[in-house]
């Protein structure tokens, strides 16, 4: 038995690779697979054996087989019949493909490309600095957190403090000089601890922070022109400024890496 069943797969295995090279018109008859099949048996016919639509998959002509086969274990009739029907439909939706005119999935085992690789929507890479260093969206833990606020709020009240207790002077010297020396220090200091951040990239991210939150606060500072209209005993432009690129320097402490 083991034999007979090996014989069987090995003549089911000649006839498809007859099936593929008349398809291919590689046997020298213009690709006709028609001869293959007995007279008897048209495509509609192998379609209504299997108990399919002609517009059927690739995918639903191997499930119907398969069932078939299981059903009618031990009729070799009724199987030659299936397996006929099954091979006229190969047959005809490969000669299909290789035409162009018929889109298979790509589980299909005669198919001659492979799937396209799609890149995720939605998705991309981490920014990267000039050196090649990546800027990842990172927060920190709940205790690092904490202790963060507390540093830049800290340097957020004492500038605030100066802006309300002292005159502005017309050549700038309000602006918190110290302040955003020491946030800057704090935050490289700060991205290293909490981050293991590399000292170069603590520091371009530092800058970048400062430089972002200054250009905020300046656009803000322009529209609210606390110079001429004092937001109650804040008058200084430069202390108005100095509080957006201490909020800057906190944002990149606190959500990048």
């Amino acid at each position: 038995m083991v034999a007979n069943r090996q014989f069987t797969k090995s003549a089911r295995f000649s006839k498809q690779l007859q099936l593929v090279s008349r398809a291919t018109g590689s046997s020298g008859n213009g690709g006709d697979s028609s001869e293959a099949f007995p007279a008897a048996m048209t495509l509609a016919d192998a379609y209504q054996i299997l108990g399919l639509k002609e517009s059927a998959t690739y995918d639903s002509v191997v499930e119907a087989k398969n069932r078939l086969l299981g059903k009618f274990e031990g009729q070799m009739e009724k199987k030659e019949e299936i397996e006929t029907a099954y091979d006229l439909i190969f047959s005809q939706q490969l000669k299909a493909r290789l035409s162009g005119n018929l889109p298979v999935s790509n589980r299909v085992r005669f198919a001659d490309v492979s799937a396209p690789k799609r890149k995720p929507l939605g998705k991309k890479g981490p920014l990267e600095l000039p050196g090649g260093a990546a800027i990842t969206v990172r927060q920190m833990s709940s205790d690092s957190a904490v202790s963060t606020a507390a540093v830049f709020g800290g340097l957020a009240a004492w500038t605030l403090a100066q802006g309300l207790f002292f005159e502005p002077t017309p050549m700038g010297s309000d602006v918190p000089g110290l302040q955003l020396a020491l946030g800057t220090a704090a935050a490289v200091y700060l991205l290293r601890e909490n981050k293991r951040v590399g000292l170069g990239k603590a520091g371009a991210l530092a800058i970048a922070g400062l430089i972002a939150g200054s250009l905020l606060g300046s656009g803000i500072e322009s529209w609210l022109r606390v110079d001429i209209v004092p937001l109650g005993s804040l008058s200084s432009p430069g202390i108005v400024v100095g509080e957006f690129a201490l909020a800057g320097l906190w944002a990149v402490t606190f959500f990048l890496a």
